[in-house]
């Protein structure tokens, strides 16, 4: 079986596992898996470990908030590519609507750091043509909902102020 990576996020890469591959190792959202590198392969297999730390990866938004400019733009970008309020639904953190999200965000009030860095990650695999169901399962996954990063704000808070203290 011959398989292609695909862009994940930024700088990751993600290969898809088929349920051909899944079913007979009874590997689901569920199971921990150890990767390993044996000379030139990557090992994967099920974990038998009972204590394992999963690091989490910071989040793809800086902590001083984000670019009302450059969060404008992305929402335009996914505007361009047929982003329905559906999809959006799918991928906000909270329960704000696309257009209560571009409103605060135009206006630079707070949005949850979670849901940019979903609307991020989505865009970037539908750039890699990851298909659009694929790209929301695939960011939910590496952005689940217990995440809870703070709400960021735009060009209101000081670059010293950390989010936290507002």
């Amino acid at each position: 079986m011959h398989k292609k990576l695909f862009a994940f996020g930024r700088g990751s890469m993600a290969m898809v596992l088929d349920a051909e591959l899944r079913r007979p190792l009874k590997i689901d959202l569920d199971t921990l898996l150890n990767i390993t590198l044996e000379g030139n392969r990557i090992v994967i297999e099920r974990s038998t470990c009972d204590a394992v730390t999963v690091v989490e990866e910071p989040p793809l938004v800086s902590p001083s908030g984000y670019d009302r400019d450059k969060l404008g733009k992305l929402i335009s970008d996914l505007d361009a590519i047929c982003f329905s309020r559906q999809d959006f639904a799918r991928l906000a953190h909270d329960s704000i609507s696309i257009f209560e999200f571009a409103g605060t965000v135009s206006v630079g009030g707070l949005v949850s750091a979670v849901t940019i860095a979903r609307l991020e990650a989505f865009f970037a695999k539908r750039q890699a043509r990851v298909p659009t169901d694929q790209a929301i399962e695939a960011v939910l996954i590496e952005f689940p909902d217990e995440l809870h990063w703070p709400r960021l704000g735009g060009a209101r808070r000081s670059k010293h102020t950390p989010p936290c203290c507002e």
